[in-house]
């Protein structure tokens, strides 16, 4: 009886131990997923997930003279998401300039440079507290807006003249 009991815990840790190996295979799948696959992409949707850094940087990284990004879950210039606002603080971190811009002619007057105040004080302290994202070093970046009520409606990070260096 004491051979079975030494047989079937050799078994328990052998089933156990492959069972380790195919997880860690699969994670390592599913990592992989995560890193850059295909060709890099002139247009991405923003959605709060890692795979949009991922997209976002290989777009980046690849020098495309324009990536688009197209805002799925409207937001106002006010409230701009955690996630886009990293980005756009690295592009200021790395010289690159932020504006924001209007869809349509401003009407609004003195509101519109209280929210690019707000906006710009917003990336400036962004900035100081998020790391560096070097692949916006040779990009500047546009927030489109509707003026009517600040919803963004895309981001556009464009790739600097070289000459400008």
């Amino acid at each position: 009886m004491l051979i079975i009991k030494s047989n079937s815990i050799k078994m328990v840790f052998v089933v156990f131990f492959l069972v380790m190996l195919i997880s860690c295979a699969s994670k390592s799948k599913q990592d992989e997923a995560m890193t850059i696959t295909g060709e890099p992409k002139s247009k991405i949707n923003l959605f709060d997930s890692e795979k949009f850094d991922v997209n976002l940087g290989h777009s980046l990284s690849s020098q495309l003279p324009e990536v688009e990004v197209t805002v799925t879950a409207p937001f106002t210039t006010n409230d701009i998401p955690e996630r886009l606002d990293k980005w756009l603080s690295a592009v200021s971190k790395n010289g690159g300039d932020v504006n924001v811009v209007a869809m349509k002619p401003k009407t609004r007057g003195l509101f519109v440079v209280v929210d690019v105040i707000k906006l710009a004080l917003g990336i400036y302290d962004g900035a100081k507290n998020l790391a560096r994202l070097n692949t916006t070093s040779n990009y500047d970046a546009k927030l489109f807006y509707q003026p009517k009520d600040g919803v963004v409606t895309k981001i556009v990070f464009t790739l600097k003249d070289k000459s400008e260096k």
